[in-house]
């Protein structure tokens, strides 16, 4: 079993590993997928086509969530930390 270290440091994240990282309900993180809120789909290589997440696109929307809660105060630091992530420095 990998390490929580060794989860979170990977890009794609299964169901289960994407809810305990984010702290977001199973239901919840697939609905946001399905609005296009995140980046996660069922992955056809599997099975039984379990749900993956893309880690970076749930810290986004982590982010984005810190900014509108704090009245716009914290917008400037999350604009600049999300261009870095998108490889658009400002």
């Amino acid at each position: 079993m990998a390490s929580r270290a060794e989860e979170t440091s990977a890009r794609w994240l299964r169901l289960r590993e994407a809810a305990r990282y984010s702290a977001i309900g199973e239901k919840r993180l697939v609905a946001l997928a399905d609005a296009g809120t995140v980046r996660g789909f069922q992955d056809p290589d599997s099975g039984r086509h379990d749900w993956v997440f893309d880690r970076v696109s749930i810290d986004e929307y982590r982010l984005g969530q810190a900014a509108d809660s704090s009245g716009g105060k914290v917008n400037l630091a999350v604009q600049e930390i999300l261009a870095v992530r998108r490889g658009r420095k400002r």
